[in-house]
This record gives structure tokens, sequence and C-alpha cells, in this order.
């Protein structure tokens, strides 16, 4: 057990240094969706097993690139979560909204949320 623990905490650390970046479709992220968005690239890094990928935001969906983890079925090798229904991207004016009805409690402080609020969010 102690063994599995060790994994899991070197992976939490290596949220720290992710390469989150997002395509041209997307100009900006309003807080809420930073916090949503972030718990979703926490939860996706730590399926696929790869810290090191290239994480790309688009405005219907994050991709995650290749899975390291071997128990994952991959499709067209690569891993996408869609975020339709809880996160809007408007087409004017390019900014990702969080739309869902339940209520965030994302941590402010974790790495991911400050990666990407620090360089993508607004409010």
């Amino acid at each position: 057990m102690t063994n599995t623990k060790n994994q899991l905490k070197s992976m939490y650390d290596q949220l720290e240094n992710l390469n989150i970046t997002i395509d041209k479709s997307v100009k900006s992220i309003t807080r809420a969706a930073c916090m949503y968005l972030s718990l979703a690239i926490e939860y996706g890094v730590l399926l696929t097993e790869n810290p090191t990928a290239r994480i790309v935001i688009y405005d219907d969906r994050i991709d995650f690139g290749v899975s390291m983890n071997p128990m994952m079925d991959m499709i067209n090798n690569r891993v996408l979560y869609r975020f339709i229904g809880d996160a809007k991207c408007e087409v004017n004016d390019q900014v990702i909204d969080y739309v869902g009805n339940d209520c965030i409690e994302a941590n402010e402080e974790s790495h991911v949320f400050q990666q990407m609020y620090t360089k993508y969010g607004i409010n």
C-alpha cells in the first residue's frame, strides 16, 4: 500500500509543471471555468499517467495527448475530455465560461488552477 501512496504523491508532485496551452479558438477562461477545467486536467493527468504531455484546451474539449496508462483503451491514440454541457466557449468573444449547475469546489491553491488562471484567466 505504501508503494501506491508514493506513486500517487509522485503524480501529484508532477502536476506543478504541466504544459497547458490554449488553442486559437480560445482567448481566455473565466475563473469558474478555470476551477472546473483544472479539476478535469488533474484527473485526466492522473488517469493517463502522462504529466509530460502537451495539454491543449480547445473551445469544446481538452486534449491530453497519448496515455501512458496500459489499462486505458485508446481511440486514435488521443485522450480527450469533452466539456460540452458544463463549460461553453462563446464564439464571438472566445471566452470559456462554466455553465454547469453543480457548485465547483476546486482548490484555488492547486498548481493546475494557478497555472491556468495566471495565463488565461479573466474575472
